[in-house]
């Protein structure tokens, strides 16, 4: 947690339905992140407990960020119906969010089917709709996904238009350079933060399978069910010139990307399947939570961090860097988010610490 001195505080509030503001993380990690990047603590500030309505199973963090009073949810593990549950319990504690932030990780597409930028592992993906891509009817000939309403999530009109603001180009340029502020404050605090570097940002043909390529002696590691096996690459031999290679004249520098985001119960590990629906959807990145916090607020906003392609290849190498990015990222939001007015302190009086 930071302790600067030029930290704008809001005014404490008063009671649970003050808050307008929940960050919802599925991994521990995550939320360590954006726990490292609170200003404040108000449970440690004013010893203040806010407890929660009866029946909330819910676990919460209290604090600042960028002089936003947010809650953060703890979820007790990933998937799309762990976050409907940790998203009810929120709402009927903090009956007056009106942003839902779920931030972490996930897999990319590796170019936006949009705008056809390169995304690569560490970039900041911030949602523009979330698509509940595993809901649908499977038949004797296959699967056959909804593509209305029910599984394509449009915005709040808030969120459509402050998200078109922060997509300007002046607005990416902005969000880019807070993003990169508030990654070295993480880096500061934390010397395990690290890039892995450009040479471990991997990306494979969608048709080359991570699995043995050589010989394979009674492997405990192989997936058969799935056709991929749980081992690194180098233990599995996957051949090196295969990669595709992409290069960004400014090197490391994270880039913020918007667009739809897929949402499902299903850990993508296929880059064939990727590539099918991130077209079929413009879908730039996949994760398994969004769609389970939209019912319950329309003003939810993905913001996540590219740990891998959603591919055969898929490993944790990038997790920490990228829930630090995420992190990262949605400070720089915080920083540029203007809420309508809300008076919690009736005195108006403001306080700086």
């Amino acid at each position: 947690m930071n302790n600067r001195e030029d930290h704008y505080v809001p005014p404490q509030p008063r009671s649970r339905r003050d808050f307008r503001i929940a960050v919802i993380c599925a991994l521990p990690l995550e939320a360590e992140m954006v726990e490292l990047l609170l200003d404040l603590d108000w449970s440690e500030k004013s010893g203040k407990k806010y407890g929660k309505a009866q029946g909330d199973k819910n676990a919460y963090t209290i604090g600042v960020i960028a002089g936003q009073n947010i809650v953060l949810a703890h979820m007790p593990g990933a998937g799309v119906g762990s976050a409907a549950a940790v998203a009810a319990g929120l709402r009927s504690s903090f009956p007056g969010i009106e942003f839902a932030f779920v931030v972490g990780v996930c897999g990319v597409a590796p170019k936006h089917p949009l705008t056809q930028e390169e995304i690569m592992l560490g970039d900041c993906i911030v949602s523009t709709s979330v698509v509940q891509y595993d809901y649908g009817r499977r038949g004797p000939a296959g699967f056959q996904r909804k593509t209305n309403l029910d599984s394509l999530g449009r915005a709040s009109a808030e969120v459509r238009a402050i998200t078109s603001k922060w997509m300007t180009r002046n607005g990416r340029k902005q969000l880019t350079k807070r993003l990169a502020e508030h990654l070295h404050e993480l880096i500061e605090d934390d010397d395990s933060i690290r890039h892995p570097g450009i040479d471990r940002d991997h990306l494979f043909p969608p048709s080359y399978i991570h699995k043995h390529h050589g010989m394979n002696e009674d492997c405990d590691s192989c997936r058969t069910d799935l056709g991929i096996c749980d081992k690194d690459c180098e233990s599995l031999g996957c051949d090196l010139g295969q990669l595709i290679v992409r290069t960004r004249p400014n090197g490391t520098q994270c880039q913020i990307h918007f667009g739809p985001i897929g949402s499902a119960n299903t850990v993508l590990k296929s880059g064939e399947h990727r590539d099918i629906l991130s077209v079929a959807d413009n879908l730039v990145a996949f994760e398994m939570e969004g769609s389970g916090v939209w019912d319950a607020f329309p003003g939810t906003i993905v913001v996540k961090s590219a740990c891998d392609y959603a591919d055969s290849h898929k490993n944790k190498e990038w997790q920490k860097y990228a829930a630090a990015t995420a992190a990262a990222g949605l400070k720089a939001i915080l920083n540029k988010l203007e809420l309508s007015d809300h008076e919690i302190n009736p005195q108006g009086k403001f306080q700086w610490y």
